[in-house]
């Protein structure tokens, strides 16, 4: 049977293993050209491209539940329900 102590130990030996190997990934593509700035992208090739703001549907709410750093916001957007929690 197997103790626990050498499985542990084993386990370390994969851990460090596979960070060495995910060291040497990056070492060879760190000298990857990267663009100069981000209007060297197409429109759209950034994520941050793809995240549009929400609509206000029925208007801002401050008597609503949360922090102070979320209020105003719209609770008819269809991310809240009264009745259930998502």
């Amino acid at each position: 049977m197997v103790s626990q102590r050498r499985i542990s130990i084993w386990l370390t030996l994969i851990a460090l293993l596979l960070l060495c190997l995910a060291d040497d990934v990056n070492a060879k593509h760190g000298d990857k050209p990267r663009p100069e700035a981000w209007n060297d992208l197409a429109h759209g090739g950034r994520f941050m491209d793809r995240i549009l703001p929400a609509p206000i549907r029925d208007g801002l709410e401050s008597d609503t539940w949360g922090a102070d750093a979320v209020r105003p916001r719209d609770v008819h957007n269809g991310m809240e329900d009264p009745e259930w929690s998502y």
